[in-house]
């Protein structure tokens, strides 16, 4: 009999707790329900449940967590900002080349003599490339581009067959280009990109290129210009002979940089 009552009286609770919730749909406007929900549902109080499906939220909870959960949900669910990416590659070569050189004839003999000629030089060669790439997308979401071309790359195949040797040309394309893929996401006036530039150029006559990839995720101000990497190559070689010696240098130098700006 005691059990009995005391199932009704919890029943009666039950519902009476029920009776003090409020129920409510809540459409958003901007923002998708995989970023809002994760965001709000930990500030649902005991007893309280909160869902989502397509654009809208679905609560169950007291009055006063009600309003307390909408104020949040108006204030999260903002505008998307629209983002312009600029992303700026640097490249600086330069080379030097020094050559020193005599030659001469001698003669012997009561008349004997000797001529000499000689030569030494220095030639510094410098060069710059700056390309600017940019794209609008939304915060959150992510934006390619890429801008290049195809370029021919002989090809010479030579198969051993029972007719004897078989040798065939063709030409195929390597392609060659710039570009990044950019997903930014913006807290106040701060960006986090994850960002995957690429800056490929041709290299000598047979197909070579220079490439450069990077892949970082960075955190600045918008506006702001921010280096994401770069890279510095060189070389030497030299060159000896009886009479000659010639020394070249090269140095090569790359630097990425980014900027996030707020379109209006």
């Amino acid at each position: 009999m005691i059990k009995r009552w005391l199932l009704i009286l919890l029943l009666m609770l039950s519902c009476h707790a029920l009776a003090q919730q409020a129920f409510e749909i809540i459409t958003l406007r901007h923002r998708t329900v995989e970023q809002i929900l994760p965001v709000v549902s930990p500030f649902v109080e005991q007893g309280g449940t909160i869902t989502g499906m397509n654009d809208q939220i679905i609560l169950r909870t007291s009055r006063k967590n009600l309003d307390e959960i909408k104020q949040l949900i108006a204030t999260l669910d903002a505008p998307l900002r629209r983002l312009k990416v600029t992303v700026s590659n640097d490249i600086s070569q330069e080379s030097d080349k020094q050559d020193i050189g005599v030659s001469g004839r001698v003669r012997l003999g009561e008349n004997a003599g000797a001529r000499i000629k000689g030569h030494a030089y220095e030639t510094t060669t410098t060069g710059s490339q700056h390309a600017n790439q940019s794209i609008q997308v939304l915060e959150g979401s992510s934006g390619y581009i890429a801008v290049g071309q195809l370029l021919p790359v002989p090809l010479r195949q030579v198969t051993y067959g029972p007719g004897g040797v078989v040798v065939s040309e063709t030409m195929i394309y390597r392609d060659i280009g710039s570009g990044f893929q950019v997903r930014p996401r913006v807290s106040g006036d701060t960006v986090t990109l994850e960002i995957s530039p690429q800056n490929d150029t041709p290299e000598g006559r047979l197909g070579g290129a220079n490439i450069q990839h990077l892949s970082t995720t960075v955190s600045g101000k918008l506006g702001a210009w921010m280096e994401l990497g770069g890279s510095n190559t060189g070389g030497n070689a030299r060159q000896r002979g009886y009479t000659s010696y010639s020394t070249k240098t090269r140095q090569d130098s790359r630097s990425v940089w980014l900027k996030v700006e707020e379109v209006k």
